[in-house]
């Protein structure tokens, strides 16, 4: 009978051990650090150091650090839109330069037509007579 319940508590101590082990290993992929035997808990407790309050510093400690690089990343995809759109906006203001560099030109050019058109109107009018019935 005594040798029984011995085996039932090592078997459940087995288990627990094992399942301690699994939590471990999956809050260790978080970046949680729990001590790799149970033991040390109860050391630790003895020592000072609350276990307890050394895994919600771990998780204050985690949650920071996340929320960090969150906030890293977050600034770095607005940057990056913000820079395209900048891209965007410097293409339409060159392309929008250019089509005033040659309305300025085609302006200067029609108005040169304009003088030269005037002038030789002013030439014929001042060569046939016409320029005194004009005033």
């Amino acid at each position: 009978m005594e040798i029984e319940r011995r085996k039932q508590a090592e078997e459940a101590l087995a288990m627990i051990r094992n399942q301690w082990q699994i939590l471990r290993e999956k809050l260790r992929s978080v970046g949680l650090i729990l001590p790799a035997d149970l033991s040390a808990l109860s050391e630790n407790s003895q020592s000072g150091i609350n276990p307890t309050e050394e895994i919600c510093r771990q998780i204050h400690l985690a949650r920071f650090v996340s929320e960090s690089i969150g906030r890293g990343i977050a600034k770095a995809e607005a940057e990056a839109e913000m820079e395209a759109q900048l891209e965007v906006k410097n293409f339409e203001i060159a392309r929008l330069s250019d089509r005033l560099n040659y309305y300025e030109a085609m302006n200067r050019e029609m108005s040169q037509r304009n003088q030269e058109a005037i002038g030789m109107l002013l030439c014929s009018v001042m060569s046939c007579g016409l320029f005194t019935c004009l005033v």
